[in-house]
């Protein structure tokens, strides 16, 4: 039985330079890393 599901993804951001490495992933690019949690209720 499954009570529910989780899941994360980056999602690409702009922001002002003075921001940016504040945004950089790993991989270099700039995102924001998004959660999502879901019941099945």
């Amino acid at each position: 039985d499954c009570l529910g599901a989780i899941d994360g993804t980056h999602m690409p951001v702009w922001v002002h330079t003075s921001e940016q490495s504040r945004f950089r992933n790993r991989k270099g690019t700039l995102s924001q890393n998004v959660l999502a949690v879901v019941g099945f209720n």
